[in-house]
């Protein structure tokens, strides 16, 4: 994978990617806006999925949304349970990584 250098332009809750982003920050952004859709939509289980790959993609974003999964701040599926399994040091983690 080549990687080039790229500048990063916030706009609203978007991202451009121009030339000089990396294309994992990119891709990041993309899958943050797909759970974002996705949130909108109430299809939380689907989002936080998206939430997860824009984490590993590198934004801080998509890892904000994991932290806010992992605390229970998500909602309840039918069956009234949390989306994912609490883990207060995951979240935690999720936090830091999207304040750095």
């Amino acid at each position: 994978e080549r990687e080039t250098p790229m500048l990063r332009l916030a706009v609203g809750r978007r991202l451009l990617c121009a030339p000089r982003l990396r294309r994992a920050l990119c891709v990041g952004q993309r899958e943050l806006e797909a759970g974002l859709a996705l949130l909108d939509e109430g299809r939380t289980g689907p989002a936080i999925d998206r939430f997860a790959l824009a984490a590993q993609g590198g934004s801080p974003e998509g890892n904000f949304f994991l932290g806010l999964a992992y605390d229970g701040l998500l909602g309840e599926d039918s069956r009234g349970e949390p989306w994912v399994e609490p883990d207060a040091g995951a979240a935690f983690r999720c936090y830091t990584r999207a304040a750095d």
